[in-house]
C-alpha cells in the first residue's frame, strides 16, 4: 500500500500518536497474514444470493456500506479478498473504482478474486494498481450467473497466491482475467487501444453501454473504457 495510504489509516483515532509511530519512515503491520484468511466485500444494496461465496467459516464478510479502513483491519492483513456483488463499470456494487479498490488494499491482499460481472476491467484494476495493491488479480470480463465463480478446495489452502487462483474458475468454464498487478501493462494497453480504427473497437465490443472493448492486458484481456464518439465514422 502506498505510504500516504497507509498514514491515512493509522491516523484514525490518534493510534500513529498512541503506537509512537509518528514521523517514521515505514510502519510495519502487527500481524502476517493468514492464507487461511479470506475477506468478502459485498454490498446490502445486492440481493442475498449476490452477496454470498461458497466460502468455508473462515471467510469474514464485509460491508462496503459500513467500511472503513480502520488501523485494527490495516494492521491485520488478509491474504485473500473477494469482491462480490453487481457491477456494471465504472461502478462496481454500486461504488466507485477507487472506493472498492481502497478496501481491498486496506487488507494488503497477495490474491484478489473479483466476482462480480465484468469485474475484470480497466477502471478497477487501474484504481488497484494506483492504491499500491500487489497481487495477482483474477475476474471475469463477461456477465457471471448469479451463483458466481466456483470456488475449488485448493482457494482455501495455505498455499502461495498462484496456486489458490488456480482453483477459482467459472461454473462454465469460460476462461477469467489472471493478471499481476503492474503498471506498465496499463500503460501499454491503453497505448495500444488509442490507436485502433473503428472496425477494431467494433469487433472487441462486449458491452455496448458503457462502451466496453476487450483489450489485451499482459498475457490476458482486459474491458476497457472507450468513449462513444470513437465509434463514430466520418461521414
Amino acid at each position: 500500500m502506498k505510504r500516504a495510504s497507509v498514514r491515512k489509516a493509522l491516523a484514525i483515532g490518534g493510534v500513529i500518536t498512541a503506537l509512537g509511530l509518528a514521523g517514521s519512515a515505514a510502519v510495519t503491520r502487527l500481524s502476517s497474514p493468514s492464507a487461511g484468511r479470506i475477506v468478502v466485500l459485498y454490498s446490502l444494496a445486492d440481493p442475498p444470493g449476490m452477496r454470498s461465496t461458497p466460502c468455508s467459516v473462515q471467510c469474514e464478510a464485509i460491508s462496503l456500506e459500513y467500511f472503513a479502513c480502520t488501523p485494527t483491519r490495516w494492521l491485520h492483513p488478509a491474504r485473500t479478498v473477494i469482491v462480490t456483488g453487481h457491477s456494471l463499470p465504472p461502478l462496481y456494487l454500486g461504488r466507485s473504482p477507487t472506493q472498492v479498490a481502497s478496501a481491498v488494499a486496506c487488507y494488503d491482499p497477495d490474491l484478489v478474486v473479483l466476482d462480480t460481472c465484468y469485474g475484470f476491467s480497466q477502471p478497477l484494476l487501474s484504481a488497484l494498481a494506483e492504491d499500491g495493491v500487489n497481487a495477482i488479480v483474477l475476474g471475469p470480463t463477461f456477465r457471471l450467473p448469479p451463483e458466481g465463480l466456483d470456488y475449488a478446495a485448493g482457494f482455501y489452502a495455505d498455499a502461495p497466491a498462484a496456486s489458490r487462483a488456480n482453483a477459482v474458475a467459472t461454473r462454465s468454464g469460460t476462461p477469467l482475467g489472471r493478471w499481476s498487478i503492474s503498471a506498465a501493462d496499463l500503460v501499454a494497453s491503453q497505448r495500444d487501444v488509442a490507436t485502433w480504427s473503428v472496425d477494431k473497437l467494433e469487433a472487441n465490443l462486449q458491452v455496448v453501454l458503457p462502451g466496453l472493448v476487450r483489450v489485451p492486458l499482459g498475457t490476458s484481456t482486459m474491458l476497457a473504457y472507450v468513449p462513444t464518439e470513437r465509434f463514430l465514422r466520418p461521414e
